[in-house]
C-alpha cells in the first residue's frame, strides 16, 4: 500500500469570483480555488483562494494525501486539507480550477483512494487469459494520517476464471465502504476465442441436424419403394 504524504501549499485568499474574474486569474497565472471546511457545530464553510499555477501544477503532478494549506500570517489561516477535485482543461489538461476538503486530526473522514493492479496474473503469462480491471477507486474511512493516494494490489497469483474481491483487501488502518463481493479484477478467456469456440460448436451442430435430416430423407425414399413393390405384387395377382 503507498505511503501518505504531505505538502506545503501557500496561496492568498480572492474577493472577486464568476467566470471572467477566474479567466483573469488564469492570465496571470494564478489557479482559483475553494476550500470547504466544517465549523464545530457541523455546518460547512468556504473560502475562495488562488495559487500560483507552477505550485498547482507539481502538487496535481505528485498527488499528495495531505495539504498545508496557508493563505495569511495568522495561526488560524492554515488548515490540512485533502485534494477533492481538479477541475482540468479540456485539451492541454492544464488545471483550472481546485476543490479542496479541510480535515480535523483525530476525526474519520470518508475519501476514495486509487486502486492500481501489480504483476502479470499466471492466468494471462501462461493461459492465455486477459486481465480485467472493475473497480478503479475503492471508497474508505479513516484517521487523515493514515490516508494513502493508492492502494496497489498484486494480481500476479491470479488464474484463469478467478477474480479478486474487496474482501481479499487487508488493511488495518482503512475501512473498506465498499460491498466485500465487489470484483476488482479477474482473469477470463480472450472474447475473440470464447465467440471462436461458440461458433465451431454452432457449426457442429447444424451438421448434426443436416445428418439426421439426410437419414429421414432417406428412410422416406425406401417406404416409398416398398409401397411400389407391394402395389406391383397386387396388380401380378390381379
Amino acid at each position: 500500500m503507498a505511503q501518505n504524504t504531505i505538502t506545503n501549499l501557500t496561496g492568498q485568499v480572492r474577493d472577486a469570483r464568476g467566470s471572467q474574474a477566474a479567466k483573469h486569474l488564469r492570465q496571470d497565472g494564478r489557479v482559483p480555488a475553494v476550500l470547504y471546511h466544517a465549523n464545530d457545530d457541523k455546518t460547512v464553510n468556504s473560502i475562495a483562494l488562488d495559487f500560483a499555477e507552477k505550485d498547482i501544477r507539481s502538487l496535481v503532478a505528485h498527488r499528495p494525501t495531505l495539504i498545508n494549506v496557508t493563505w495569511g500570517s495568522a495561526e488560524d489561516e492554515t488548515r490540512e486539507c485533502v485534494l477533492r477535485e481538479v477541475q482540468r482543461h479540456p485539451v492541454t489538461q492544464i488545471p483550472m480550477h481546485l476543490d479542496l476538503l479541510g480535515i480535523k486530526r483525530g476525526v474519520k473522514m470518508d475519501s476514495t483512494v486509487a486502486l492500481r493492479l501489480e504483476g502479470i496474473p499466471v492466468g494471462v503469462k501462461d493461459q492465455g487469459g486477459v486481465l480485467n480491471q472493475t473497480l478503479y477507486e475503492l471508497a474508505v474511512r479513516c484517521l487523515p494520517r493514515d490516508l494513502v493516494h493508492e492502494i496497489v494490489v498484486d494480481v500476479s497469483e491470479l488464474n484463469l476464471n478467478e477474480a479478486l474481491h474487496v474482501s481479499d483487501i487487508d488493511s488495518e488502518t482503512l475501512e473498506l465502504m465498499e460491498d466485500a463481493d465487489r470484483t476488482i479484477a479477474s482473469v477470463a478467456v480472450p472474447k475473440v476465442h470464447v465467440e471462436e469456440v461458440e461458433e465451431e460448436e454452432l457449426e457442429e451442430g447444424e451438421e448434426g441436424e443436416e445428418g439426421e435430416e439426410g437419414e429421414a430423407a432417406e428412410g422416406e425414399e425406401g417406404a416409398t419403394a416398398e409401397g411400389g413393390d407391394k402395389g406391383g405384387d397386387r396388380g401380378s395377382e390381379d
